[in-house]
């Protein structure tokens, strides 16, 4: 239940910050800082997962690669607002690659753990 929770949070994270943004600079770092959310939350889930028994990770990693096709497919469409300054464009740019980062390495933490699970380790 608790990460129905973390789920439920990010996605009033997402829609509060959605309604009060303001202009586009502004509402560009807001959908970068909902998919920072987003990856965050992903990345709470994984560790939880991490945590289970064995025998109990393998519902849990369906919601958790959901999760993480949901950010994948919005970091695919997002892009940095054209009015934004050179400075923001970096800014935004930065923290784009982060989150990809992230998501790529919890790809690579659940790909381990399926291996792991299929192959009877540990």
């Amino acid at each position: 239940m608790n990460h129905f929770k973390t789920v439920f949070l990010a996605g009033a994270m997402l829609v509060s910050s959605a309604v009060f943004a303001e202009g586009g600079g502004d509402r560009t770092f807001a959908h970068i800082e909902d998919l920072l959310r987003m990856q965050q939350a992903s990345a709470m889930m994984l560790a939880d997962i991490e945590k289970m028994p064995k025998k109990d990770q393998g519902p849990m990693m369906g919601e958790h690669m959901k999760m993480l096709g949901d950010v994948m497919d919005q970091l695919g469409k997002a892009t940095p607002d054209s009015a934004m300054s050179d400075k923001d464009k970096m800014v935004w740019m930065q923290k784009h690659q982060a989150i990809v980062a992230d998501v790529l390495s919890q790809m690579r933490r659940e790909h381990a753990m399926m291996f792991s699970q299929s192959h009877n380790l540990n």
